[in-house]
């Protein structure tokens, strides 16, 4: 039906339909108009803002209307309400500037608050009185989960809110959002496209996919199952194929580092003696790291051989002599590599500061021999070039296992491109070009850092514990630099790698890149700038919810912004 109410705005012809109602000329039924400040927003007319979501959802709809009708009988307006006059309350604790507010014009507020006082009560809820219907919306829930006998896998009762308080939550109203999209994508298996463009109101897919969360346990249950197949899938086929190949097709399909590798292969007949890890296989079944090193004779009939650099404090498989490797192996040799670029990146650091204070004292000595006088730091010189001599001796072995890595890597691609060229499938799917990934060519510490822990959580035998904190400390001068109280430093070593992927992936799928999400973590741009204040703070609760690190988050979140001023800049 038509809109016959005095504040409509156009003509017959061109209607302005901003209201929440929208009914698209053609198509029967009604859908919902929703006003967003999303990116896609930018820079639009204020009449081309927003979407409609074209789903005429009947409970949806029929709740609205009431609510309409109950403000229109209850709650009048005689005008639309212009958005510079909404105050901070309205808008928690990032408002938008006053020139967005401006450019926004007016609006007539649906959930507009009837126990204001003058003209509040044509204003929307604020922040506060949203947060308290919400906690005891959730306090209610609660109740009736604990009452119909409903737990959590291990006994213990569903908690929605924290004890003892009348407004904090263990989940924040945007959850409602995130868990919608979930829901869509992961149960009801709805296209992205349709829940990314028509539902959540996405300018990009890649934000639909950012808004999926998966549980734990559903994430332990797919993966779970995709390990298993995929990993006896490898198994089998490399297995069959070692069985039944012969010495030269192994040296066509398989990167190594020495031919016994290759003999050991073919000689070995048990499944058993076949180990894989997520950078190739080794054939003696993990049993020979002390005898895997380079040969120490001459003598062909009684050779003797070194152990594994490393060995046995450490498996270092890509420089043992018994280690087969492959293109179905690359992404985890890409992995290690990276680890070990950016440990050697920290050693040659820690081997130029020794090589230079050594080279002061060696400058002292000399100017006490010219002037005849004592030296008396002799044993500080001593020291000091054991530990120089020590520092090299571990950076040694980090650039020689990169140089191993690097010649496997070269080699799996080497044999993809002929493989391919044969018309043989060496991988999974994809092409020879997919392969080619670049190896880590670090832009910055933090760059190099990054690197690493991605690459921890899809590939475990990664050492991320350095660098996880290290990160950790970048990212809290980050929300330091944007006026937020650091957190990172305050979480557990396990919630800060998971804390700082899920923000760096948030930042990454606004600005496209790493190198563009860079330029925010090390403090060159503000994340005002791409709106992503309260996102921040919502990926970060949404890996420590449930557990005690979600009282500082809400207690940082709830701190007032910092008068904090780094590099000249004023952090607001």
């Amino acid at each position: 039906m038509r809109n016959d109410s005095p504040l409509t705005q156009g003509s017959d012809a061109r209607p302005s339909q901003r209201g929440v109602f929208h009914r698209t000329r053609g198509e029967a039924g009604a859908g919902l108009y929703i006003n967003t400040n999303k990116t896609a927003d930018i820079n639009k007319d204020e009449n081309h803002k927003g979407y409609v979501i074209p789903w005429a959802h009947e409970a949806a709809l029929y709740w609205l209307e009431k609510l309409r009708d109950w403000q229109e009988r209850y709650n009048p307006i005689t005008e639309p309400t212009p958005w510079v006059s909404l105050g901070s309350k309205h808008f928690g604790s990032t408002p938008p500037h006053p020139e967005v507010l401006e450019a926004r014009g007016t609006a007539c507020f649906l959930f507009r608050d009837p126990t204001g006082e003058g003209d509040d009560r044509q204003k929307p809820l604020s922040t506060g009185d949203l947060d308290q219907l919400w906690y005891k919306l959730l306090d209610r829930l609660e109740q009736r989960c604990l009452v119909r006998g409903e737990m959590l896998d291990d006994g213990t009762p569903i908690r929605f809110v924290r004890p003892g308080t009348k407004r904090q939550t263990y989940y924040p109203l945007h959850a409602l959002r995130v868990s919608l999209i979930s829901y869509l994508v992961l149960d009801l298996k709805l296209p992205l496209p349709i829940v990314s463009k028509l539902i959540a109101g996405h300018a990009r897919i890649i934000m639909t996919v950012y808004y999926t969360k998966f549980g734990k346990k559903y994430m332990s249950e797919v993966m779970a199952e995709a390990e298993r197949n995929a990993v006896e899938t490898m198994q089998q086929n490399h297995w069959r194929f070692l069985m039944d190949a012969t010495y030269e097709q192994v040296g066509r399909r398989f990167a190594l580092l020495s031919e016994d590798a290759m003999r050991t292969a073919i000689a070995n007949q048990s499944a058993a003696a076949f180990v894989f890890e997520d950078k190739g296989i080794c054939p003696v079944g993990g049993s020979m790291c002390d005898v895997g090193g380079e040969k120490l004779n001459d003598n062909t009939a009684h050779s003797i051989y070194a152990a594994v650099p490393g060995y046995p404090n450490e498996r270092n498989c890509v420089r043992c002599r018994f280690f087969l490797t492959g293109p179905a192996f690359l992404p985890g040799l890409i992995a290690h590599f990276n680890t070990l670029s950016e440990k050697s990146h920290r050693q040659s650091g820690r081997f130029n500061e020794l090589q230079a204070q050594l080279k002061a004292l060696e400058d002292r000595r000399f100017d006490c021999e010219c002037e005849e006088r004592p030296f008396t730091e002799t044993r500080e010189l001593e020291r000091r070039a054991q530990r120089r001599d020590d520092e090299a001796q571990a950076l040694g072995k980090l650039v020689n296992d990169m140089q191993a890595t690097y010649y496997l890597i070269g080699r799996s691609l080497e044999i993809a491109e002929n493989a391919q060229k044969d018309g043989v499938q060496l991988v999974a799917s994809g092409s020879i070009t997919d392969l080619k990934i670049d190896i880590n060519d670090a832009q910055s510490e933090l760059h190099q850092l990054e690197v690493v822990c991605e690459n921890a959580v899809i590939y475990p035998e990664t050492d991320a514990s350095y660098a996880a904190i290290r990160r950790s400390q970048f990212l809290d001068f980050m929300l330091l630099y944007n006026g937020m109280e650091p957190v990172f430093m305050s979480l557990s070593p396990e919630h800060q790698l998971l804390a700082s992927n899920a923000v760096m992936k948030l930042i990454q799928a606004r600005t496209g890149s790493l190198c563009g999400a860079l330029e925010y973590a090390e403090c060159r741009a503000r994340l005002k700038d791409l709106g992503l204040i309260e996102e921040t703070w919502d990926t970060i609760d949404g890996v420590v919810a449930g557990t005690p690190a979600l009282a500082i988050i809400n207690a940082a979140r709830s701190a007032r912004p910092l008068p904090l001023t780094i590099g000249g800049y004023h952090a607001s």
